[in-house]
């Protein structure tokens, strides 16, 4: 994909160092609900709906090995870069390793936001695509709004909020990188309502320009 397919479609692939850091964040929330509620049945059911290249897919099964999480995994991914998708899969089947029986891996080139699906996750690690109100032009900005629920200007990964929640079990965690933006600027009420409304925050980290 170039440069300027790139930044029309808001892509933003996740350095390996950001993916560890959110990989653990999401892993020991994730871990600390395990310890107040284990009723949940193995296998662990993971998604990326807009998995890039597999970095946080990669680092999030890194991590709950590194620290004993024992268990099968289902691991999902969506991407409509069928580029992206054969690298994910490539990337993802490797960690499989000889022997290994604990990964199932399904990667779709498809958009996440256009799919239908009753499938509910335990773990959703993302960084959605950024793209705003004046990029993704007005018709497919009311669609989104109509569908998700959104006012005022929409930025892509507002919708990718609203489709994250609907996908996740009662009690899953989510972990999610997203522009700063919405923390202060009047277009972020909706995001910062969902957030307050549909989850219980573990952690909030604003990494401003780093």
């Amino acid at each position: 994909m170039d440069a300027v397919i790139k930044k029309q479609q808001g892509v933003h692939y996740t350095p390996p160092q950001l993916a560890v850091f959110l990989a653990k964040q999401v892993m020991d929330c994730f871990l600390d609900s395990l310890h107040k509620d284990s009723s949940f049945s193995s296998p662990i059911a993971i998604l990326d709906p807009a998995c890039g290249d597999g970095e946080l897919l990669a680092s999030l099964i890194q991590q709950m090995r590194i620290n004993g999480v024992d268990t099968q995994f289902r691991v999902f991914g969506f991407d409509t870069d069928p580029d992206a998708v054969k690298r994910t899969r490539s990337r993802l089947k490797s960690l499989g390793g000889a022997g290994r029986q604990d990964l199932e891996v399904v990667i779709e080139q498809a958009d996440f936001l256009a799919q239908q699906t009753s499938q509910k996750f335990d773990l959703v690690i993302a960084n959605p695509p950024y793209v705003r109100t004046q990029v993704l032009g007005g018709v497919e900005s009311r669609r989104l709004a109509n569908k998700f629920e959104l006012t005022g200007r929409v930025d892509l990964y507002y919708a990718f909020a609203v489709a994250i929640s609907q996908a996740l079990k009662p009690g899953g965690t989510m972990g999610q990188l997203t522009s700063n933006r919405f923390l202060s600027v009047k277009s972020g009420v909706a995001m910062r309502g969902l957030l307050s409304k549909e989850y219980k925050l573990c952690q909030l980290f604003d990494l401003g320009d780093t």
